[in-house]
């Protein structure tokens, strides 16, 4: 890992996915049919420098219920995909150490625990580390913001700004 004085760089061993582009989108089923939408992503804090994505919130038929990410697929395309043949409908309940990653997380203050100083999660990135999907950076620049105005063309040509890795901030939460 690399970095200045004031903050830790992320080094992404694969391509970096942004949270925004996951919250919102429909959930597809094998066959490519909506069949709910994605309302958050569920990480378990504590354990790891890199927490490791546990599932989604999806919203279905008004319901928010848990998938596991061993149903999903599709995250490294910008799209989720239930690879399940069933969901379970109980709703979500959330568990201790268990972080909701848009809910909790984006556009709000975290400390940059490198350099200690307060600044604010305008993204959350994800990457695919070892076959698991972790939290290995939060972007705190205008960039992402930016990316989230634009029309959709226009938006992919943005890149993320100077990105924090995980393990050096801390969450209010």
């Amino acid at each position: 890992m690399s970095g200045t004085s004031s903050e830790a760089k992320v080094e992404s061993p694969g391509p970096l996915v942004h949270l925004s582009s996951l919250i919102k989108r429909p959930l597809l089923d094998p066959q490519g049919e909506a069949i709910g939408r994605v309302q958050d992503l569920i990480v378990r804090v504590g354990e790891r420098t890199h927490p490791p994505i546990t599932g989604a919130v999806v919203r279905i038929e008004g319901r928010d219920l848990f998938v596991p990410v061993d149903k999903i697929a599709g995250i490294g395309q910008g799209k989720v995909s239930f690879i399940g043949s069933r969901v379970d409908l109980r709703r979500f309940e959330r568990r201790p150490g268990e972080l909701l990653l848009a809910h909790d997380l984006l556009a709000r203050h975290i400390i940059n625990m490198v350099g200690v100083r307060l600044v604010r999660a305008n993204e959350i990135e994800l990457a695919e580390v070892d076959g698991e999907w972790q939290v290995v950076g939060v972007d705190p620049s205008s960039r992402p913001v930016l990316r989230r105005l634009m029309p959709g063309g226009l938006s992919r040509g943005i890149r993320p700004g100077s990105l924090l890795d995980w393990g050096s901030i801390e969450p209010f939460v």
